[in-house]
């Protein structure tokens, strides 16, 4: 209320009279104006929350709006709160999001201006989830993941697995960006189901839609498409393979491979290593038969020996090692059949040469408790046709021992451990050993046959492979009593077959096959 002082005045127009009086009045004037909101402050709470508080600065608004934009877009009304409200939560809105406020006061008649403007980023959000997995089999024992990264703000990622009915359980964790991971150590023929999700502290995003995946045995990649012929691993990791005018080397334990030798004119068909430095590989060209020697893991070879039989072409088959000696055999085609001889070697010099009673080529070397085993070519000993099997049983003064095997084909390829030896060949032909070599019992592996059965590796006294043309892989797991065929892509002829210290095996053949089996 404000107080007023009012005069009066009449005025007497005849009598030119003049009076005056005074009186106090009090009137109610309204206000046109209303006071902004001061102090807007913006907190954010959350990914999808921010809280707004300012101060009342008027005392006749009859409620207050709250306004919001996002970049240079221009301010909405978003809300309104009544009287003497001086907080607001914004919701509902975008993780790691910028957003601008402002509020002003109104009542019937007018709005205030509006307040400062406040800004504020939401907190980041549980992240996107993943998308697009895939799974390619790399071979009998890896699947290789992948998938599309469609979060920012993940710590990493989480990759699940079961099989069958099983649930799912967490194998692995990667990185955040990661988008890749290989899972190793899977059972050939076991079908595996993924998924992975994206998390952060905040939490774990939804999964990406589960995928299936088998192992099978699938070609690993291969730096050549030439024949391979030999495989050989000095360590868990090093490994070097003998083929068609190249020698392969990796020192990944398989995943990958290179070419660290190669010639045009050479084809390579042997190899043994002693150490992860000092090995030996054998090869031919069309008259000569080639012993080479690296001291330096496979970056420079030099010629140790060089045969010659009658321009034939002639061929190391097979190398091994024990007692500070270097043994290989070869073999000479004259005639239609195939010579072979044995050679001992120390300090790179051959001391002792050795050939079968009856001639016959020798395909292949192992090395049990002391005892050479050498499985050849077929022969005619008089009366019948007989798979060549030899024996050496002392190193200081060898000699080349008959045993009979109880096969009449090729012996192509032979594997010993501990007091065990099996022995393969042309036809389907095998025959196993329990006395480190001195004798055998012969076995049937049915439907078979007709096929050239090329190598073995035996594991431990019950587990095996054999492996063969087209492809074939058999495995054991009696002592060879029983085979069971491994199914695999590979169709490709196999020639050989070989394990790692760990228990890794790998198998090699024409075209450039490289095969994990386990």
């Amino acid at each position: 209320m404000k107080k007023y002082l009012f005069y009066f005045f009449c005025v007497n127009a005849f009598l030119f009279l003049v009076s005056c009086t005074k009186t106090d009045l009090t009137v109610n004037t309204p206000s046109n104006t209303i006071k902004a909101p001061s102090n807007l402050v913006a907190t954010p709470i959350s990914s999808n929350r921010i809280d707004l508080r300012w101060i009342d600065s008027s005392s006749n608004e009859e409620g207050f709006k709250i306004l919001r934009k996002m970049g240079t877009g221009s301010f909405t009304q978003i809300a309104t709160v009544a009287q003497n409200v001086v907080t607001f939560s914004d919701t509902a809105l975008s993780p790691e999001e910028t957003y601008s406020y402002a509020v002003f006061s109104y009542n019937a008649s007018s709005n205030s201006v509006n307040s400062n403007t406040a800004n504020a980023t939401t907190l980041p959000g549980i992240p996107n989830a993943p998308s697009n997995l895939k799974a390619v089999v790399y071979d009998a024992t890896q699947i290789d993941l992948s998938w599309t990264d469609l979060s920012g703000n993940e710590l990493g990622f989480k990759i699940e697995r079961k099989t069958g009915t099983g649930a799912f359980a967490v194998v692995a964790t990667v990185a955040r960006n990661e988008v890749k991971y290989s899972d190793v150590g899977l059972v050939l023929g076991t079908t595996y189901t993924y998924r992975v999700t994206a998390y952060n502290n905040l939490g774990s995003s939804s999964y990406t839609t589960p995928l299936d995946a088998t192992p099978v045995l699938t070609p690993n990649p291969s730096p050549t498409t030439n024949d391979l012929f030999k495989v050989h691993f000095v360590t868990d990791n090093i490994g070097f393979i003998a083929g068609n005018k190249v020698v392969l080397k990796t020192t990944n334990g398989g995943t990958t491979w290179n070419i660290v030798r190669e010639n045009a004119n050479i084809t390579y068909t042997a190899v043994k290593f002693i150490d992860a430095l000092n090995g030996y590989i054998g090869g031919n060209d069309q008259y000569y038969s080639y012993l080479y020697n690296t001291t330096d893991g496979g970056i420079t070879w030099t010629e140790i020996d060089k045969k010659w039989f009658q321009n034939n072409p002639i061929r190391i088959n097979d190398i091994a090692y024990a007692n500070n000696t270097l043994m290989y055999v070869l073999n000479a085609p004259s005639g239609g059949r195939m010579y072979g001889n044995l050679y001992f070697m120390t300090n790179n010099v051959v001391t002792r040469t050795l050939t079968g009673t009856n001639n016959q080529g020798f395909n292949c070397l192992d090395i049990v408790n002391g005892n050479l085993l050498i499985g050849g070519a077929v022969y005619w000993d008089g009366s019948k046709y007989v798979g060549g099997a030899l024996m050496v049983n002392n190193f200081t003064t060898p000699q080349l021992n008959a045993t009979n095997i109880g096969l009449s084909e090729n012996i192509n390829g032979i594997s010993a451990v501990t007091n065990r030896a099996i022995a393969v060949g042309d036809k389907g032909s095998l025959s196993v050993s329990s006395n480190n070599g001195l004798s055998w019992t012969s076995r049937t592996i049915t439907g078979y046959s007709a096929i050239k059965l090329s190598a073995t590796v035996l594991l431990d006294a019950n587990n095996g492979y054999v492996v063969g043309d087209g492809g074939l892989l058999l495995n054991t797991s009696d002592g060879s009593v029983n085979w069971t065929k491994v199914n695999n892509t590979n169709t490709e002829n196999v020639n050989a077959i070989a394990k790692k210290p760990n228990g890794s095996v790998y198998m090699v053949g024409n075209k450039g096959t490289i095969i994990k089996i386990k």
